[in-house]
């Protein structure tokens, strides 16, 4: 077995001494023989020598042969498990890498091996073998010889677990069953002396044979009470074990450690804690077993006691200190365990503070002590502010000072007690220390931003091509870059520009190595494309060379601004130069496409046909011949010999003066030929015709009709139409009399096939049957006259009849008339003769004057008359012609109408409105809340009678509508009565109502605010007009409690009817004649203090106090004192303060075991203390505190035990203990 465990070894393995290895003999893959039970478990350790030259390792069932097995034919579930270190009570321990091997139910033999990737430097990075092939038997474990002790003091349970627990053991802690696995005979419920066998049962899958075992007669003493003196944890393992084993030996003398018995729980580096010894099953000189603590006691300086902050209250310092200590050893306490010296009320910078672990301490070990440092404020840990570039600097100064005067003890600090440096451009940094002047002495530590970089990730379009790089550049650091916020300062060394400044050219603009600390992002400029759409191109000739016509294009490109550079190779040219043909021009798909854009389409010139000679064509001829003439004109242009008679289109016939015209057919000459050939037929002669007479007023169409039936007999006019004519000397298109009237060629159309002219004469026409209208008084003669001219104008023949062809007499005054007869001019016009009548002034077109209320009506005719005669025919009027009727009451009229006398003159009638009188002209009265509104109607009568013309003004033209209601409205308007005499509507606002003046009656403090809400409304409604206030219009805040304050204001609503505001503060209360409140010694502090604060809510006012409102100090051992004052916070609502004493604890409960004779002193009197340190606030009871009385020397004494002299204000009680033998 050794020389097989040493091979083992040497390939790196070592497998449990549960596994059965045999060696397989020596061939090239050497094999170890393990093997484990169906569905059990085996571990085997793998040396590192093995495997750390390896990594990613898998475990692979394999046969024989080291070939991986499919997943039918696998008999394992096999897994590899790397090195890793646990944890232990003795600390970290490494464990070793390991191979699990699971195996299925099925038995018999397979293999396995292990892969990995090698990991040198020269590793390829694929999984290899290495290592051996391992072979493992799966079969069933014979229990024979399995070794089990039994004793008949023992249970039936007990032995049934002891027997599975060393089967188990022998299959490597597989689990199994009692009548499932195995059978147990000869062993009843209540164990006797005997032999017991155990088999397995034949359909186990894990076990097979048997073996037997005696139970025999338990002799062994018992050490269940064994009890070891007081132990601390710092004695050490070796010493604690020596006590352990000296009184085991007074049991069992020659029983001995790991032999007989073994400690759990007493580790190499002995802590506090439950240690128990337990009598081994094989020994035969021990059973039972025994536990004691090990108290544990701890170094001072190991607790961890949080930062003292400066200015940190005693009470805070002290309770860190004591929360530190007691989370480093539960139960110590200030006094009995450590002592705090050099704290002053408040830790002071710089001071120091030091903590003292007291000599015979049962927490604490000693010499021991801390010295805490209060430092000064480390302004580093402020919330540091977000910089963002180019951010205004004198804003983040107030921001840091805020956050630096939240640090505890720095709400005084100032910005003279800080240096700032630094500004806030891009990826700048601003430090800010401590000024030497004044703040080092208060502060310490540097707070330093790095102000945030600036992004210039955009997009821009530069719209000129052509510009050079270094343009580009200037163009961007001098306007574009100082556009982003912080980067004024940015120059051309912080920028990197890269690309192309020609047309469709990208220009990157990035961060350089010097600007990367300062800006982020990237700046893309894209030089735009040339759009060659539109441009104006070189005429192509039908007929010119394509390269000659692309050659001719490329210039004319590449004199475009960034085009300099384009190339033949940049532009496409698709179609021909045939006359008439089209050239489309766009930029190449190869590399024109980046740089252009748009496209030019050229036409190639046609051939105009408009300049051929013309024949001409007289009226009749025929137009066929014409056509063969001009088709041999036109094919004697260049490139035109192959025009054939259907590329042309002939329109018109011979007609006089008709126009023939030749244009490129449609179906194939436009395509060719351009332009068109007009050829005008020759004009016939009018001169010739005789026209008859014309009568006065036809119409110029009906002389048109005349004359057409004579022209129409001339030769080759047959097709003349009255448009073709023109008749002058008509008026408006009539024909005026005695007029001449001359027959012309159209211009429209007429002149185009006539030539000369026709002249007719017209008569005379009467105007006595002319009716001339009313003439406005006024009217001048010339005005008189136009008017009569135009009404005969309006006679059929009479439209260019003028004022020289007639004369008028008379003047146009109001009521006159006036004859037309005809002038010596108007007589080879005219006949006859017209009476006109002239009209009458209306006067109510008169614009009326105004007149103020409460004047003479009779005083304002003559500014009436002057008014009338100033309108045109109105100055013979007289005031005889008129009169005026009516008073100058506000809101009256007065009417101005014609007389008897002037009605001959004078119509209509005029009635001018006296004004209303406008009451807001009057000086408003101000209204106090309360006021008699009867009273205000009086002042505002008063007001408006010292209007103009408001004298008999009543109290009924007006009403008051509102009330007096502090901040309501009032409205002064017209009656329905007054309306006639008045207008205008005004408001007076009430004047609000002043609550400070308000006498509040006394509101007890702790009293019911809602009553005391009730009571403060009432108060303001006794104000004068404050009636109507509700609680809605106030704003009432605070609270009863003592100490605080009730403050009423107008609320929201209010606010429009009140004004001022009342405070009523409230007393404290004292906490000092509290009734007594009883603490049990013991009792969870927290609980006391909850009991302390239910007591203080019931005083006056003090309900809503919390615990923050009080400083609870103290303990609640036995016979302390706990002290209460009101908290920082609490002093606002409390006065006073007052100490509740812990109540005693009794030992009268304790029952100590009876002493056995001869016991040591020492001994029983540290059992005792120690129970009475497990009572309830006992925990700081000494030995001092006690008085032991009477002797452990003879059986039948009693030892009593009561407080001593300084326990007495701990403890009360006597406890009697009995001796015995």
């Amino acid at each position: 077995m050794k020389k097989l465990l040493g091979l083992l070894g040497s390939i790196g393995m070592v497998v449990t001494t549960a596994a059965t290895v045999v060696a397989c003999g020596d061939e090239p893959n050497q094999n170890f023989d393990l093997k484990v039970a169906p569905t059990g478990t085996h571990s085997i350790d793998v040396k590192a020598s093995l495997v750390d030259k390896y990594k990613s390792i898998t475990v692979l069932e394999t046969n024989k042969n080291g070939e991986p097995l499919s997943s039918d034919e696998k008999l394992l579930d096999v897994k590899f498990v790397p090195k890793q270190t646990t944890m232990t009570r003795d600390g970290s321990q490494p464990a070793p890498a390991k191979i699990t091997v699971m195996a299925k139910e099925k038995t018999g033999k397979t293999f396995f091996r292990l892969k990995g990737i090698d990991a040198s430097p020269k590793s390829k990075g694929e999984k290899v073998w290495f290592g051996q092939v391992f072979s493992i038997n799966i079969e069933k474990t014979n229990i024979r010889g399995v070794r089990v002790i039994a004793y008949n003091s023992d249970t039936q349970v007990n032995i049934e677990a002891r027997i599975n627990a060393a089967i188990s053991s022998k299959i490597n802690g597989q689990k199994i069953v009692l009548n499932r696995d195995y059978t147990i005979e000869g062993l009843s419920r209540i164990v006797k002396r005997g032999t017991v066998t155990v088999k397995a049962k034949p359909d186990s899958k894990i076990i097979e044979g048997s073996f037997t075992f005696d139970v025999v007669t338990d002799t062994r003493p018992s050490i269940a009470k064994i009890v070891i003196p007081t132990t601390y944890d710092g004695e050490g393992q070796a010493g604690i074990r020596a006590k352990i084993q000296a009184e085991i030996a007074k049991v069992a003398p020659t029983a001995t450690f790991n032999t007989d018995y073994v400690i759990a729980g007493l580790l190499s580096t002995v802590v506090g804690g439950k240690v128990t010894v337990t009598a081994k099953v094989e020994s035969g000189k021990l059973k039972d077993s025994f536990a004691f603590e090990i108290i544990e006691r701890k170094w001072l300086t190991d607790a961890a006691i949080p930062t003292i902050e400066i200015a940190e209250p005693k009470a805070s310092v002290e309770t860190k200190i004591q929360q530190a200590i007691e989370k480093l050893i539960a139960g110590a306490q200030k006094g009995v365990d450590y002592t705090i010296s050099r704290l002053n009320e408040i830790a002071m910078p710089g001071s120091t503070i030091t903590i003292s672990a007291i000599v015979g301490s049962t927490k604490l070990k000693t010499p021991s002590a801390i010295t805490l440092e209060v430092g000064k404020a480390n302004i580093s840990i402020i919330k540091k502010p977000t910089i963002a570039a180019g951010s205004d600097l004198d804003t983040h100064k107030e921001t840091i000072l805020t956050e630096i005067q939240k640090l505890p003890g720095c709400a005084e600090i100032v910005k003279n007690d800080l240096t700032f440096a630094g500004a806030t451009h891009a990826g700048s940094r601003i430090t800010v220390t401590p000024s030497t002047a004044s703040g080092v002495a208060k502060l310490t530590g540097t707070i330093s931003i790095v102000v945030e970089k600036a992004d210039i990730t955009k997009s821009l379009t530069s719209t000129t091509q052509g510009v050079s790089m270094q343009g580009i550049k200037d163009w961007f650091t001098d306007n574009e870059i100082k556009r982003i916020a912080g980067c004024s300062q940015i120059t051309q060394n912080d920028l990197v520009f890269e690309g192309s400044t020609g047309a469709g050219g990208i220009i990157t603009v990035t961060p350089s190595a010097t600007g990367a600390a300062k800006l982020t992002g990237t700046m893309t400029i894209t030089v735009a494309r040339v759009d060659i759409t539109g441009t104006a191109m070189p005429t192509i000739a039908a007929g010119t060379p394509i390269d000659d016509a692309k050659s001719a294009i490329l210039r004319t490109i590449q004199a475009i601004r960034g085009c300099s550079e384009i190339t033949t190779d940049d532009i496409d040219l698709a179609g021909t130069t045939r006359a008439g043909a089209t050239i489309t021009v766009t930029p190449s798909t190869t590399s024109g496409a980046s740089k252009l854009t748009g496209s030019i389409t050229i036409t190639v010139a046609k051939a105009a046909i408009g300049a051929i000679p013309k024949p001409v064509i007289q009226p009749g001829s025929d137009i066929e011949a014409h056509k063969t003439t001009i088709l041999n004109t036109i094919k004697g242009l260049p490139g035109c010999d192959q025009i054939q008679m259907g590329d042309l289109t002939f329109a018109g016939q011979t007609h006089a003066g008709a126009t023939i015209t030749v244009t490129p057919s449609t179906t194939s000459g436009t395509s060719k030929l351009t332009g068109t050939i007009s050829i005008i037929v020759e004009k016939a002669n009018i001169n010739g015709v005789i026209a008859p007479t014309i009568i006065p007023g036809v119409s110029v169409d009906d002389v048109k009709q005349t004359i057409l039936e004579k022209i129409r007999n001339l030769p080759g006019c047959s097709t003349i139409t009255k448009t073709d004519l023109t008749v002058t000397g008509d008026v408006g298109g009539k024909i005026n009399a005695g007029t001449e009237l001359t027959i012309t060629p159209s211009t429209a159309s007429g002149a185009s096939k006539l030539e000369g002219s026709i002249t007719a004469r017209v008569g005379r026409a009467s105007i006595s049957d002319v009716i001339v209208p009313t003439i406005p008084a006024g009217t001048t003669d010339q005005n008189a006259k136009n008017i009569i001219l135009s009404e005969i104008q309006q006679k059929s023949g009479c439209s260019a009849i003028s004022g020289g062809d007639i004369t008028v007499t008379g003047e146009a005054l109001a009521g006159e008339t006036l004859r037309v007869t005809v002038s010596n001019a108007g007589t080879p016009k005219l006949t006859g003769t017209i009476t006109v009548i002239v009209d009458k002034i209306n006067i109510e077109n008169i614009a009326p004057p105004t007149i103020v209320a409460g004047t003479n009506p009779q005083d304002h005719k003559a500014t009436i008359l002057t008014r009338i005669q100033a309108i045109p025919g109105g100055t013979a009027i007289s005031t005889a012609d008129f009169e005026v009727i009516g008073t100058t009451d506000p809101g009256s009229s007065i009417i101005v109408r014609p007389t008897s006398v002037g009605s001959a003159k004078l119509a209509g009638k005029m009635t001018i409105n006296i004004n209303k009188a406008d009451i807001n002209a009057i000086n408003k009265p101000t209204i106090l809340a309360g006021s008699s509104i009867n009273g205000h109607k009086t002042t505002i009568l008063n007001r408006i009678k010292e209007l103009v013309g408001c004298g008999s003004i009543t109290a009924d033209d007006f009403e008051l509508i509102g009330t007096v209601n502090p901040g309501s409205s009032i409205i002064v308007r017209p009656t329905s009565a007054g309306g006639a005499k008045l207008t205008g509507t005004f408001t007076i606002i009430v004047r609000r109502a002043d609550i400070s003046p308000a006498v509040i009656p006394t509101i007890a403090v702790g009293s019911n605010f809602g009553t005391a809400k009730t009571s403060i409304l009432g108060a303001i409604q006794l104000l004068t007009g404050c009636g109507s206030i509700t609680a809605d219009d106030l704003d009432i805040a605070g609270s009863t409690a003592a100490g605080s304050t009730i403050t009423v204001k107008p609320s929201a609503t209010g606010s429009t009817k009140l004004t001022g505001n009342i405070v009523i503060p409230f007393s404290k209360t004292s906490i000092a004649g509290i009734s007594t409140i009883i603490a049990a010694a013991g009792t969870h502090f927290e609980l006391v203090k909850t009991n302390i604060l239910t007591h203080i809510q019931t005083l006056t006012g003090l309900s809503t106090i919390t615990a923050d409102d009080l400083d609870i100090t103290g303990t609640s051992n036995a016979g302390a004192t706990i002290t209460v004052n009101p908290s920082a916070r609490g002093t606002s609502k409390m006065t006073d303060s007052f100490t509740i004493t812990v109540a005693r604890a009794s030992i009268a409960g304790v029952t100590p075991s009876s002493i056995t004779v001869g016991t040591t002193p020492g001994t029983y009197m540290t059992g005792v203390w120690n129970l009475i340190k497990n009572l309830p606030g006992c925990s700081q009871i000494t030995m001092a505190d006690l008085v032991f009385d009477g002797s452990s020397a003879t059986a039948g004494n009693q030892v009593t035990v009561n407080p001593s002299t300084t326990g007495a204000a701990k403890l009360i009680g006597t406890i009697t203990i009995q001796v015995v033998a």
